[in-house]
């Protein structure tokens, strides 16, 4: 048999490897790990570079908007500070616009929401909305708001969790979604303008299935904000139910990503409610996944492949600095040893395939 350059492309379940960050990642994919604890909310750059709220180990005294570098060009250097936050305050979201013009970073210690400008980097307050949890652009000028205005940290008791569609333009918000006695959750806006929300519970810790990714379609949105009339949780689709929920990212093949801040997970759900593990590390009350997001979510991000995709997680065990890791698909070429010959490192033959019926084999 002559030696030919294979393609291994992994079709089935996917299967984690261990790697050196020590995060369990699925075949077909490699991590990095990104020297930056951005624990208070992350979003990419158009370049690819990241956004997020920089808690460093003097947290809660310092927290800082930060750029940090994720495209590979060493520019920051290191974390390059934007804005500083102030004493004792816990980032809750970093969102920048779909022109790459401007962010919009929140806070839920103090409820502040600030605006800047990406090119001057000059920071205005645009609102105050106390326990704010997440936004999502709908475009430059709309996009919706989660928080839990009622939430009493004294007695952790969980008032209706909103969420506001809200006008950049004149400032107006107007609550569009409203569900009794539930956790601020995280929500994504698809390209359709569909919403994905993942509704919590207040239990802790939390039963098992009591997380559910809900979405609600464009139509029922607009209705809701012309009549003002809120949805329900009844209102809505429910994709799937999951063990917890902290973060949420649609892509524009049609699934989703979760992390769960309680089991140290990140979950794939597809669009019909078929739920897996991404990836993976630990678990447990104080070891979780928390900030996540996904540049370039129009571009393939399947095992095996070159792609533009890039998932950046955050991962914290509440008591240090936490990990910053970045995932990009990578290919992997396997070469078939000649009939007979001795199989040099890093090769397998036909016959040695462990992959068995897990896998396919393609010409390049």
């Amino acid at each position: 048999m002559h030696k030919a350059r294979m393609l291994f492309l992994l079709l089935t379940a996917l299967t984690v490897a261990e790697s050196p960050a020590q995060i369990q990642v699925p075949m077909g994919y490699t991590v990095e790990s990104i020297n930056a604890n951005c624990g208070g909310g992350i979003d990419y750059l158009p370049g690819g570079d990241i956004l997020g709220i920089y808690q460093d180990l003097g947290y809660p005294t310092t927290g800082y908007l930060v750029e940090v570098d994720a495209n590979g060009d060493g520019v920051p250097s290191a974390p390059q500070q934007l804005y500083a936050l102030g004493s004792g305050v816990y980032g809750s979201f970093v969102r920048v616009s779909p022109s790459g013009g401007f962010a919009i970073f929140g806070e839920s210690s103090n409820g502040v929401i600030r605006h800047i400008d990406l090119s001057g980097h000059s920071v205005v307050q645009i609102a105050t909305v106390a326990y704010n949890n997440d936004l999502s652009f709908i475009d430059d000028h709309y996009c919706y708001l989660s928080a839990n205005p009622e939430y009493n940290p004294q007695t952790w008791e969980s008032g209706p969790n909103r969420i506001y569609h809200w006008d950049l333009d004149t400032g107006i918000r107007t609550v569009v979604v409203e569900i009794p006695d539930t956790p601020s959750g995280p929500i994504d806006v698809d390209d359709s303008g569909n919403l994905y929300y993942v509704r919590g519970t207040g239990a802790y810790p939390p039963p098992p299935n009591s997380f559910a990714l809900l979405k609600y379609s464009a139509a029922a949105l607009a209705q809701a904000l012309q009549t003002e009339t809120a949805l329900g949780e009844n209102d809505a689709q429910q994709i799937a139910l999951l063990d917890g929920g902290y973060k949420v990212a649609w892509h524009s093949s049609g699934y989703c990503l979760v992390s769960d801040s309680n089991n140290g997970k990140i979950y794939k759900i597809e669009s019909d409610g078929t739920v897996s593990t991404f990836c993976e590390r630990g678990g447990g009350s104080y070891d979780s996944y928390t900030g996540m997001d996904l540049y370039r979510r129009d571009s393939s991000f399947g095992p095996c492949a070159q792609t533009a995709a890039k998932l950046c997680v955050v991962y914290s065990d509440w008591s240090s600095v936490s990990a910053f890791y970045q995932l990009t698909s990578t290919i992997l070429y396997i070469d078939f040893k000649p009939s007979g010959a001795t199989t040099p490192d890093g090769w397998i033959s036909a016959d040695e395939n462990p992959y068995g019926t897990n896998g396919a084999w393609g010409w390049l």
